[in-house]
C-alpha cells in the first residue's frame, strides 16, 4: 500500500494540536505571540491561527516563514516534508502504515511538494503594525503637555507625548495594542495606515465593576473622567460607539454603560443609552473648558437622572 501523504496528514490533525506539536519539543504555548521557536528573538512574533483542523497555521512576523504543523517540524528539524510526517507520526503513535484512506483524501507526495507555502492571514498586516506599534509607544516616556492638551484642558491618562504630538494606544476590550493615534496641535488626528482601527477603543481608569462612560474621542473622555473619577473608554469616531459599546456589554455584562455623547448628528446616529449636554454641536469637553468639573457633573446627573440611568450609589459618587 503507497502512502497517501495528504491523507496521513488529516489523521495527524486529527489527533494532534499545534499547541501539542509545539509542547512536545518543550516550548511554551498559549494565545497571542509566543516566542518564535524557528530563530532566536526576545520579543514574541510567533502566531497560531484558528480555523483549520490541528489549530491552523502559524506565522512568524521575525523569519516570516508560515506553514501548518507539518511545516514547523520540517523547518525545526531541517528535514524534508516525507520526514517531517513520518517524525510526527512516530512521536505521537500513529499508525500511517494500515490505515485505508478513501478516494476524497488521496494525494501524492509530489504534488505536496510542488505546492506553494499558504499566504500570510491578512490580520498579518495589522499585527505586523500592532507589533511596531507597541515598540514605539513602548519608547515614548515624554508626558508633557501637548498644545492640544492646553487647548482641551486635559491631562495625560497612561497616555504619551512625541514632541507636541499627543500619542493614544488604540487597543481591543482585552487590552491589546493594536495602533495608535496621534493628534496634532491644529486638532487632526491620524492613525498608523494599514493598522487595524475598526472596535478599537482606550480605557481611562481601572476596569469598572458597577458603571462606565463611554465618550467619542480622547478629550471627551479625558474631561469626563477628570469629573466624576468613573471609568471612561474611549471611542476614536462616532461610527465606532456602537460596537465598543457590544463588546463591553459582552465582556461587562453586568455594569451599566452610558454614553457621554456628543450633541451633533454623527453623535446621536446610534441607539444606545446617552447623555447630551444641552447646547447643539457642543461636547462634554466644552463643558468641561467653560465650567470645570461641577458643570460636566451636573450636567451628566440632570440628563441621567431624566432617563433613568443614574443608580443612587453612582449618584453618591457623583456627589449628590
Amino acid at each position: 500500500m503507497s502512502l497517501d501523504f495528504k491523507g496521513t496528514l488529516n489523521v495527524i490533525k486529527g489527533k494532534v494540536t499545534f499547541n501539542q506539536v509545539l509542547e512536545s519539543y518543550g516550548f511554551k504555548t498559549g494565545s497571542g505571540l509566543l516566542l518564535c521557536p524557528l530563530h532566536s528573538e526576545s520579543t514574541g512574533s510567533f502566531k497560531i491561527y484558528e480555523g483549520d483542523s490541528g489549530e491552523g497555521n502559524f506565522y512568524c512576523f521575525g523569519c516570516l516563514k508560515s506553514g501548518d504543523m507539518l511545516s514547523f517540524v520540517e523547518f525545526y528539524e531541517g528535514i524534508s516534508k516525507g520526514q517531517a510526517l513520518g517524525k510526527l507520526a512516530s512521536k505521537f503513535g500513529i499508525d500511517v502504515q494500515s490505515r485505508e484512506y478513501t478516494n476524497d483524501l488521496l494525494g501524492s507526495l509530489n504534488g505536496i511538494l510542488k505546492e506553494k507555502p499558504p499566504k500570510p492571514p491578512e490580520i498579518c498586516t495589522e499585527l505586523r503594525v500592532a507589533i511596531d506599534c507597541s515598540r514605539e509607544f513602548s519608547s515614548l516616556t515624554e508626558r508633557a503637555l501637548t498644545p492640544y492638551m492646553l487647548k482641551k484642558n486635559i491631562l495625560h491618562y497612561g497616555t504619551r507625548s512625541n514632541g507636541n504630538i499627543l500619542v493614544i494606544p488604540a487597543m481591543d476590550a482585552e487590552d491589546n495594542l493594536w495602533n495608535l493615534q496621534y493628534i496634532y496641535p491644529d486638532g487632526r488626528k491620524l492613525f498608523k495606515s494599514n493598522g487595524k482601527r475598526k472596535g478599537c477603543m482606550y480605557r481611562i481608569g481601572p476596569e469598572p465593576t458597577e458603571k462606565a462612560y463611554l465618550a467619542e474621542g480622547y478629550a471627551t473622555g479625558a474631561s469626563v473622567f477628570a469629573a466624576t473619577n468613573l471609568t471612561t473608554y474611549i471611542s476614536f469616531t462616532a461610527s465606532g460607539l456602537s460596537s465598543v459599546y457590544t463588546q463591553l456589554k459582552e465582556k461587562y455584562p453586568g455594569i451599566s454603560i452610558v454614553v457621554a455623547g456628543d450633541n451633533d448628528s454623527p453623535g446621536r446616529a446610534h441607539r444606545l443609552p446617552a447623555a447630551y449636554p444641552n447646547k447643539v454641536g457642543t461636547d462634554w469637553n466644552d463643558v468641561w473648558v467653560a465650567g470645570g468639573a461641577k458643570a460636566v457633573i451636573e450636567g451628566l446627573r440632570v440628563v441621567e437622572v431624566g432617563h433613568g440611568l443614574l443608580g443612587a450609589k453612582i449618584n453618591s459618587q457623583l456627589g449628590r
